[in-house]
């Protein structure tokens, strides 16, 4: 009696699961694109690598400009006096970027981050160059000690190793120096940017107020039409005027930082992470 009783509980089991169960619609990729899951670094989607062409650094260990390496590392220095930019990989997988005492108020020293490997373009990739939609995106998490001196670019920009003296174009997050010309913002504010390499024409847009010692992760999704910003997860800013988009530009995943200031101050990189379509 006991095992009949087992055996249709078991039975009535199945049938409930059955009768949950809702199938995906046709077509649907199930758990594909994304096969390998949520993982790496607070739930960083990391997409199959049979499907997407990765980058994905998480800063275990960092050694820039030698022969070989991952990434090509530029100290930025505007003031002859400011002393060299210090990085470090901390245990745990994060980059500390230390800025020392600069020689004058504004962007004076600082460091570019940007990789020795094929830039990547919004129109095509390796695997399929003759398409015009070819989804790319850009992700990091930083964080900088104090926020009035420091600026920022993260972000698909073009190969330069000083965004700060030259001219960023590319898809991309700014943070300005909150003290040029001698004028104390009382706040600083995040800036999605989208200027045409060629034309130098720009889209802008606010994606609100950042701060000092917060975690902040910075998504960038170009879909082949228009650009999306993320700041934490939500959405900020969609830029989508054509004639500013940097498209068929070779562009590289750029991390910029640098200050001015009396005293010595850090910055912080989680992870860089670009995945493009195939």
């Amino acid at each position: 009696m006991k095992k009949i009783f087992l055996i249709f509980s078991l039975i009535l089991v199945a049938v409930v699961i059955g009768l949950s169960y809702s199938a995906p619609p046709a077509g649907t990729q199930v758990n594909n694109d994304m096969a390998l899951g949520r993982m790496l670094n607070n739930g960083v989607l990391y997409p199959n690598p049979a499907r997407y062409h990765i980058l994905f650094d998480d800063f275990n260990s960092f050694t820039g400009d030698a022969t070989g390496a991952l990434w090509d590392t530029t100290s930025v220095v505007v003031d002859a006096g400011a002393s060299a930019v210090v990085s470090d990989s901390l245990t745990g997988g994060l980059l500390k970027i230390t800025f020392p005492v600069a020689a004058s108020k504004g962007p004076n020293n600082g460091m570019n981050i940007q990789p020795n490997y094929a830039p990547l373009k919004l129109l095509g990739s390796p695997g399929n160059p003759d398409s015009a939609t070819v989804p790319l995106e850009f992700e990091c998490r930083f964080m900088l000690n104090t926020i009035t001196e420091p600026y920022l670019y993260a972000g698909l920009t073009i190969d330069d190793a000083s965004l700060v003296t030259g001219n960023a174009k590319g898809l991309f997050f700014v943070k300005h120096d909150c003290t040029q010309s001698g004028a104390v913002a009382t706040t600083a504010v995040l800036w999605a940017k989208e200027i045409n390499a060629n034309t130098s024409a720009m889209d802008s847009a606010s994606c609100g107020v950042i701060t000092g010692r917060t975690w902040y992760r910075l998504k960038i999704i170009w879909n082949g039409a228009k650009a999306r910003y993320f700041v934490n997860d939500v959405l900020k800013a969609t830029l989508s005027t054509t004639a500013n988009q940097p498209v068929g530009v070779n562009l590289k995943p750029t991390f910029e930082v640098a200050q001015g200031d009396s005293v010595v101050n850090y910055a912080y990189l989680d992870y860089i992470k670009v995945s493009q379509r195939r």
